[in-house]
């Protein structure tokens, strides 16, 4: 018979609730959420909201983590870099693909496989991939510094259930985001729906990897991971989501303002998080004075 930790396992069941959570809220979403005017505007608003959760999630989140935990903060600046390029080149590849299709007349799939469905579903898994290292570094700690059991309080308590909070806390309007982006793009509820809970199986990869890591004492989440994926990030907000935004047509002052909002709502999420992630940093350098 197979023997699990309880640090593997308590690692497995807390990817799983945050894989799980955003995927029902999208489940229950009305059948014809994309059809109406009414939701097409809830649609532009989601858009705006993602834009803001990514760069807020890049720049008071992944970046912010990444430079306070590597060993070289060089590396992390030349990854995001490198992200940002290899979605760029990722964009023009689809893009010539596209144009392609349209050459040859091929317009049933083409939403499905446009730049933006593509480009999206990657830095969806990338940042699924990135959480779930998050908790699988988390746990790992706990299992490190002794805790090798975990009840519900004393998870709560840990650095792995601050983790698993603070994703939880930016995995939801991360997700409602990327949904309204995928729906937008063209795709049905169904196939977004379906699109996110395939993409979310990158994040039980992550929590093994991050699990695995942590034996090997090594920073190439903080280093190379994490960057990479807040380099996709911004490609994403700053070159495919706000300028689709922008080129909205007989868009009203009034829907631009709350554009906008939603933009700033965004942002503010992810520095609620960072404030939730500070206070844990916090919380367990008052332990280890102790």
């Amino acid at each position: 018979m197979i023997s699990i930790s309880p640090v593997v396992l308590s690692a497995l069941i807390s990817t799983s609730l945050i894989s799980l959570a955003p995927n029902i809220i999208l489940f229950l979403l009305p059948h014809n959420y994309s059809k109406s005017k009414k939701n097409q505007t809830l649609l532009s608003l989601g858009q705006a909201l993602a834009a803001g959760g990514l760069l807020g999630d890049v720049f008071l989140h992944t970046l912010p983590h990444s430079i306070s935990n590597s060993k070289n903060e060089i590396i992390v600046g030349r990854m995001v870099l490198i992200g940002f390029t290899v979605f760029l080149v990722l964009d023009m590849i689809v893009r010539i693909s596209e144009n392609s299709m349209k050459t040859k007349h091929v317009n049933k799939t083409k939403k499905l496989f446009s730049s933006t469905v593509i480009l999206n579903l990657t830095a969806d898994a990338l940042h699924n991939f990135t959480d779930g290292l998050a908790i699988g570094v988390s746990f790992a700690y706990e299992n490190r510094i002794g805790i090798n059991s975990f009840d519900l309080i004393s998870l709560l308590k840990s650095r792995a259930g601050f983790a698993s909070i603070s994703v939880m806390m930016h995995e939801i309007p991360h997700e409602l985001g990327d949904f309204a982006i995928l729906v937008s793009a063209g795709l049905t509820k169904w196939q977004a729906v379906k699109a996110q809970f395939i993409t979310a199986i990158a994040a039980f990869f992550g929590t093994g990897v991050g699990l695995l890591l942590m034996q090997q004492k090594t920073t190439i989440g903080d280093d190379i991971l994490m960057p990479l994926t807040a380099g996709g990030f911004v490609y994403i907000a700053a070159c495919s989501i706000l300028p689709e935004l922008l080129e909205e047509k007989c868009c009203s002052i009034v829907k631009r303002i709350l554009q906008l909002l939603s933009f700033c709502v965004g942002i503010i999420f992810m520095y609620c998080v960072s404030l939730l992630e500070e206070h844990d940093h916090d919380h367990h350098h008052d332990h280890h004075e102790l």
